[in-house]
């Protein structure tokens, strides 16, 4: 809940302050993350949505999930395409040679003893892993915008409760006001100032809840939709996040991630392709079984008998050259490929471990030191203004101050958890 300020507060007539009290439960409920989306269609809400159910709710789309079957279907029916024989042919001839007519019917089939079928069905597999890696890549990614509109949601509705709780505490300046103004003590020029002050106030505190709106609305789109989140009052968990582990467990475990895991597998099967590719200068053998059959037109009989043809062909000229150096170049391709990426990533990963490490650090000095000295000031300010040594202007600038002071810490705070995703998703951190 929201302080409504000291006692003074209470020592106002009771209609008064019955008014008074009302409208700042009335601030207090507009900060509030009920949004409009959930309660058109369920009138009272009671769940928090939490990031752990947000993921799960993004991840199990059954748009996600085909996309990921087909895509590894896709590659699998790859690997059992080369995995298969090539079809035998069936053949009949027929020759009429005058006084005799010959009948042939024979099953032709092609063998390859070189082992290049085995090699493309490996490169073939290879394939399959690396179109996984895909799949947890664009996985990752997903994660990482789910989790981002997520805690873009929770720093709004932090923002907005600050500005309800910045509210009352003009509320609480008013009764100083107030009663400074019955003694005598001050002309009305406080009262007016106080109020335009308010007006400001709840001015903002509006268009923050028509951003708050559309936070929701997006957050709601990547979970499925409103019914998904239908039973949900916003969002809840902590802003800040956890210090990120040693910058030298992330280096040696970056060559896990997913689009450098995807590049080696590329590498093995370019390889593989480019062996088997080498072998063209083995040649492949086809046999033909049949029957021939001779039948005498003069006589009528007919003469049947079994033959076998075996044949190679002559790898003379083509030997797979070009698919050979094809081949080889692509590997070589992807081998720098990966060492690029892996040097960008090292890269990547050590700037944003180390803005983790100083937002994290700047957001609890601010914490700490910042907002500790604004509250103090506002302290003073008030006791100063009572006294009539300081102005109005000096005491809302106090309260200015303060609440400037937390909003600072909370971008500071918002800022370190979205690069916190980042250096996640940049070291491919799968989710649970």
């Amino acid at each position: 809940m929201i302080p409504l300020g000291s006692s003074r507060f209470y020592k106002k007539p009771i209609t008064y302050r019955f008014y008074k009290v009302l409208l700042v439960v009335l601030m207090v409920w507009l900060a509030t993350p009920c949004f409009l989306a959930a309660s058109e269609t369920r009138s009272s809400p009671t769940q928090w949505l939490t990031i752990r159910e947000a993921v799960r709710m993004g991840l199990s789309r059954p748009a996600i999930k085909q996309w990921v079957e087909g895509r590894i279907s896709m590659a699998q029916s790859e690997a059992a395409q080369a995995a298969l024989w090539s079809n035998p042919q069936l053949q009949y001839q027929r020759e009429d040679a005058g006084g005799s007519i010959d009948q042939f019917l024979w099953l032709t089939q092609k063998f390859d003893f070189s082992g290049r079928r085995g090699l493309q069905v490996g490169a073939a597999q290879q394939r399959v892993r690396a179109t996984r890696q895909d799949t947890r890549l664009r996985r990752l990614a997903l994660v990482a915008k789910i989790r981002q509109d997520f805690y873009q949601a929770l720093h709004q509705r932090e923002l907005l409760g600050n500005l309800a709780r910045w509210l009352g505490r003009l509320e609480v300046i008013e009764a100083v006001v107030q009663k400074r103004e019955a003694a005598g003590v001050i002309s009305g020029y406080d009262h007016l100032r106080l109020t335009r002050e308010q007006a400001a106030v709840q001015a903002r505190l509006q268009g923050e809840e028509a951003t708050q709106q559309r936070i929701w609305e997006q957050l709601a789109a990547i979970l499925g939709g409103q019914e998904q989140i239908i039973d949900y009052q916003g969002v809840t968990g902590a802003l800040l996040p956890d210090p990120p582990p040693p910058l030298a467990s992330l280096l040696q475990a970056l060559t896990l991630r997913p689009d450098l895991q995807r590049l080696k597998r590329q590498m093995s099967a370019y390889s593989l392709e480019r062996q088997a590719a080498a072998r063209g200068w083995i040649p492949n053998l086809t046999l033909s079984l049949g029957s021939k059959r001779v039948t005498n037109t003069s006589t009528l009989r007919s003469d049947t008998g079994p033959f076998i043809v075996a044949g190679i062909n002559l790898p003379l000229f083509d030997r797979n050259q070009a698919e050979r150096d094809w081949a080889g170049a692509r590997a070589q391709v992807a081998r720098s490929e990966y060492q690029l990426a892996l040097m960008e990533a090292q890269g990547a990963v050590r700037g944003r471990w180390r803005e983790v490490q100083q937002l994290i650090a700047t957001a609890q000095e601010v914490r700490r030191r910042d907002v500790n000295a604004a509250r103090a000031l506002v302290r003073t300010a008030r006791a100063a203004y009572e006294g009539g040594e300081v102005g109005i202007l000096e005491l809302l600038d106090a309260y200015r101050e303060e609440m400037n002071t937390v909003v600072r810490a909370l971008a500071l705070e918002q800022r370190a958890r979205q690069a916190q995703i980042e250096l996640e998703r940049l070291m491919g951190k799968d989710w649970p």
